[in-house]
Protein backbone atom coordinates (compact mmCIF):
# COMPACT_ATOMS: atom_id res chain seq x y z
CA UNK A 1 0.00 0.00 0.00
CA UNK A 2 1.45 3.40 -0.69
CA UNK A 3 1.93 5.31 2.41
CA UNK A 4 0.32 8.26 3.39
CA UNK A 5 1.71 11.12 1.37
CA UNK A 6 1.66 14.02 3.91
CA UNK A 7 4.52 11.91 5.94
CA UNK A 8 6.84 12.67 4.00
CA UNK A 9 9.16 15.65 5.70
CA UNK A 10 9.76 18.70 3.47
CA UNK A 11 12.94 18.44 3.27
CA UNK A 12 12.84 15.80 0.51
CA UNK A 13 10.83 18.43 -1.58
CA UNK A 14 13.53 20.82 -1.22
CA UNK A 15 16.56 18.45 -2.08
CA UNK A 16 14.52 18.14 -5.35
CA UNK A 17 14.24 21.48 -5.92
CA UNK A 18 17.97 21.85 -5.38
CA UNK A 19 18.81 19.36 -7.59
CA UNK A 20 20.24 17.40 -4.54
CA UNK A 21 21.19 13.33 -4.53
CA UNK A 22 18.20 13.24 -7.62
CA UNK A 23 19.21 9.70 -9.25
CA UNK A 24 16.01 9.39 -12.08
CA UNK A 25 14.17 11.54 -14.15
CA UNK A 26 10.78 11.53 -15.03
CA UNK A 27 9.48 12.62 -18.68
CA UNK A 28 6.33 14.12 -19.30
CA UNK A 29 6.28 15.21 -23.14
CA UNK A 30 8.78 18.01 -23.34
CA UNK A 31 8.86 18.06 -19.25
CA UNK A 32 11.87 16.65 -17.37
CA UNK A 33 11.46 16.12 -13.91
CA UNK A 34 14.32 14.95 -11.77
CA UNK A 35 13.52 13.05 -8.73
CA UNK A 36 14.92 10.78 -5.97
CA UNK A 37 14.32 7.01 -6.55
CA UNK A 38 13.40 6.09 -3.44
CA UNK A 39 10.48 8.86 -2.93
CA UNK A 40 9.26 7.78 -5.91
CA UNK A 41 8.99 3.91 -4.76
CA UNK A 42 8.29 4.93 -1.30
CA UNK A 43 5.15 7.17 -2.30
CA UNK A 44 4.04 5.15 -5.78
CA UNK A 45 3.28 1.73 -5.81
CA UNK A 46 3.42 1.86 -9.17
CA UNK A 47 7.04 3.35 -9.62
CA UNK A 48 7.95 0.50 -6.77
CA UNK A 49 6.53 -2.54 -8.91
CA UNK A 50 8.96 -0.51 -11.51
CA UNK A 51 11.94 -0.35 -9.78
CA UNK A 52 11.46 -3.94 -7.98
CA UNK A 53 10.94 -5.93 -11.46
CA UNK A 54 13.66 -4.02 -13.29
CA UNK A 55 11.22 -2.73 -15.87
CA UNK A 56 13.65 0.25 -17.23
CA UNK A 57 16.12 -0.71 -19.47
CA UNK A 58 19.32 -1.68 -17.71
CA UNK A 59 21.46 1.90 -16.72
CA UNK A 60 18.70 3.93 -18.02
CA UNK A 61 17.88 6.91 -15.46
CA UNK A 62 14.94 7.96 -17.31
CA UNK A 63 11.04 7.41 -16.99
CA UNK A 64 9.30 8.28 -20.10
CA UNK A 65 5.39 8.57 -19.05
CA UNK A 66 3.96 9.46 -22.67
CA UNK A 67 0.38 9.15 -21.55
CA UNK A 68 0.71 11.94 -19.07
CA UNK A 69 0.74 15.41 -19.96
CA UNK A 70 3.95 17.82 -18.83
CA UNK A 71 1.21 20.08 -16.55
CA UNK A 72 -0.19 16.80 -15.49
CA UNK A 73 3.32 14.94 -14.56
CA UNK A 74 4.50 18.54 -12.67
CA UNK A 75 1.25 18.45 -10.51
CA UNK A 76 1.91 14.39 -9.78
CA UNK A 77 5.26 15.07 -8.98
CA UNK A 78 4.72 17.65 -6.79
CA UNK A 79 1.98 15.82 -4.97
CA UNK A 80 4.02 12.60 -4.64
CA UNK A 81 6.88 14.84 -2.34
CA UNK A 82 4.04 16.84 -0.67
CA UNK A 83 0.67 15.60 -0.76
CA UNK A 84 -0.54 19.11 -1.91
CA UNK A 85 -2.25 18.99 -5.68
CA UNK A 86 -4.61 21.64 -7.17
CA UNK A 87 -7.20 19.73 -8.39
CA UNK A 88 -9.90 22.22 -10.73
CA UNK A 89 -12.74 21.17 -13.56
CA UNK A 90 -10.08 21.52 -15.99
CA UNK A 91 -7.87 19.02 -14.63
CA UNK A 92 -9.87 16.59 -13.20
CA UNK A 93 -10.45 14.06 -15.58
CA UNK A 94 -6.52 13.94 -16.50
CA UNK A 95 -5.71 13.41 -12.88
CA UNK A 96 -8.16 10.84 -12.55
CA UNK A 97 -6.62 8.89 -15.78
CA UNK A 98 -3.01 9.28 -13.84
CA UNK A 99 -4.03 8.37 -10.64
CA UNK A 100 -5.48 4.84 -12.51
CA UNK A 101 -1.99 4.66 -13.93
CA UNK A 102 0.30 5.40 -11.51
CA UNK A 103 -1.78 3.02 -8.96
CA UNK A 104 -2.04 6.61 -6.48
CA UNK A 105 -5.68 4.98 -4.97
CA UNK A 106 -5.31 8.04 -2.65
CA UNK A 107 -5.05 10.73 -5.01
CA UNK A 108 -8.00 9.16 -6.87
CA UNK A 109 -10.37 9.36 -3.62
CA UNK A 110 -9.27 13.26 -3.53
CA UNK A 111 -10.59 13.65 -7.02
CA UNK A 112 -13.91 11.67 -6.74
CA UNK A 113 -14.05 14.34 -3.18
CA UNK A 114 -13.75 17.47 -5.11
CA UNK A 115 -16.27 16.14 -8.45
CA UNK A 116 -18.64 15.07 -5.56
CA UNK A 117 -18.49 18.88 -4.67
CA UNK A 118 -18.33 20.04 -7.96
CA UNK A 119 -21.51 18.60 -9.95
CA UNK A 120 -24.16 20.67 -12.19
CA UNK A 121 -26.03 20.47 -14.33
CA UNK A 122 -23.32 21.56 -17.27
CA UNK A 123 -20.98 18.40 -16.44
CA UNK A 124 -23.07 15.97 -15.00
CA UNK A 125 -23.53 13.32 -17.55
CA UNK A 126 -19.85 13.72 -18.38
CA UNK A 127 -19.17 13.19 -14.35
CA UNK A 128 -21.79 10.12 -14.93
CA UNK A 129 -19.25 8.99 -17.92
CA UNK A 130 -16.45 9.52 -16.18
CA UNK A 131 -17.46 7.66 -12.57
CA UNK A 132 -18.50 5.02 -14.54
CA UNK A 133 -15.27 4.23 -16.56
CA UNK A 134 -12.79 4.68 -13.01
CA UNK A 135 -15.69 3.02 -11.07
CA UNK A 136 -16.12 5.62 -8.63
CA UNK A 137 -19.31 3.96 -7.30
CA UNK A 138 -20.26 6.86 -4.99
CA UNK A 139 -19.77 9.68 -7.52
CA UNK A 140 -21.51 7.70 -9.94
CA UNK A 141 -24.86 7.37 -7.43
CA UNK A 142 -24.17 11.01 -6.61
CA UNK A 143 -24.44 12.15 -10.26
CA UNK A 144 -27.13 10.02 -11.28
CA UNK A 145 -29.31 11.06 -8.63
CA UNK A 146 -28.30 14.62 -9.82
CA UNK A 147 -29.37 14.18 -12.91
CA UNK A 148 -32.46 12.73 -11.84
CA UNK A 149 -33.44 15.79 -9.81
CA UNK A 150 -32.07 18.26 -12.61
CA UNK A 151 -33.35 16.23 -15.35
CA UNK A 152 -35.19 19.52 -16.91
CA UNK A 153 -31.57 21.94 -16.95
CA UNK A 154 -29.29 18.96 -18.11
CA UNK A 155 -31.22 18.52 -21.58
CA UNK A 156 -30.75 21.62 -22.29
CA UNK A 157 -26.98 21.46 -21.93
CA UNK A 158 -24.68 20.22 -24.96
CA UNK A 159 -24.02 17.36 -23.00
CA UNK A 160 -27.14 15.67 -23.86
CA UNK A 161 -25.57 13.76 -26.35
CA UNK A 162 -23.16 12.58 -24.13
CA UNK A 163 -26.08 10.62 -21.99
CA UNK A 164 -26.00 6.82 -22.53
CA UNK A 165 -29.46 4.96 -23.42
CA UNK A 166 -29.31 3.02 -19.88
CA UNK A 167 -28.99 6.65 -18.36
CA UNK A 168 -31.70 7.56 -20.24
CA UNK A 169 -34.25 4.93 -19.63
CA UNK A 170 -33.17 5.39 -15.78
CA UNK A 171 -34.32 9.15 -16.23
CA UNK A 172 -37.47 8.37 -18.12
CA UNK A 173 -38.53 5.49 -15.76
CA UNK A 174 -38.34 7.55 -12.53
CA UNK A 175 -40.50 10.28 -14.52
CA UNK A 176 -44.09 9.94 -14.01
CA UNK A 177 -44.98 12.69 -17.00
CA UNK A 178 -44.79 10.76 -20.19
CA UNK A 179 -45.03 14.22 -21.87
CA UNK A 180 -41.80 15.01 -20.27
CA UNK A 181 -40.64 11.73 -21.38
CA UNK A 182 -41.11 12.50 -25.37
CA UNK A 183 -39.55 15.86 -24.62
CA UNK A 184 -36.83 14.44 -23.17
CA UNK A 185 -36.33 11.37 -26.00
CA UNK A 186 -36.86 14.27 -28.77
CA UNK A 187 -34.23 16.38 -27.19
CA UNK A 188 -31.46 13.76 -26.94
CA UNK A 189 -32.48 12.41 -30.25
CA UNK A 190 -31.59 16.04 -32.02
CA UNK A 191 -28.06 16.12 -30.15
CA UNK A 192 -27.41 12.74 -31.38
CA UNK A 193 -28.51 13.67 -34.92
CA UNK A 194 -26.50 16.56 -34.90
CA UNK A 195 -23.74 14.02 -35.38
CA UNK A 196 -23.65 12.54 -38.08
CA UNK A 197 -22.04 9.24 -37.46
CA UNK A 198 -23.98 8.72 -34.96
CA UNK A 199 -27.28 9.23 -36.61
CA UNK A 200 -27.96 5.39 -37.60
CA UNK A 201 -27.77 4.74 -33.84
CA UNK A 202 -29.63 7.75 -32.88
CA UNK A 203 -32.74 6.70 -34.75
CA UNK A 204 -32.32 2.65 -33.43
CA UNK A 205 -32.21 3.97 -30.05
CA UNK A 206 -35.07 5.98 -30.54
CA UNK A 207 -37.43 3.38 -31.39
CA UNK A 208 -36.02 1.17 -28.86
CA UNK A 209 -37.05 3.89 -26.18
CA UNK A 210 -40.44 4.85 -27.46
CA UNK A 211 -41.46 1.33 -26.83
CA UNK A 212 -40.13 1.42 -23.30
CA UNK A 213 -42.91 4.60 -23.10
CA UNK A 214 -45.33 3.12 -25.05
CA UNK A 215 -45.16 -0.49 -22.71
CA UNK A 216 -44.73 1.88 -19.57
CA UNK A 217 -48.35 3.59 -20.70
CA UNK A 218 -50.10 -0.04 -21.40
CA UNK A 219 -49.21 -0.93 -17.46
CA UNK A 220 -50.35 1.88 -16.42
CA UNK A 221 -53.63 1.29 -18.17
Amino acid sequence: MTQTISSLPAVFLQMKEADEFVDITLVFGKQRIACHKVILAGMCDYFRRMFLTNMLERGSQEVLLKDISASTGVLLVEYLYSGNIDITKLNAQDLLAASEMLLLGALKKKVEEFLLSHTDSVNCISIINLARLYDLKILLADARSYLQEHVKEVVETEEMHLLQEGDLIEVLEANASQEENFLFIQKWMRQHAALVWLRETAITALSSLVCHILQDCEAVN
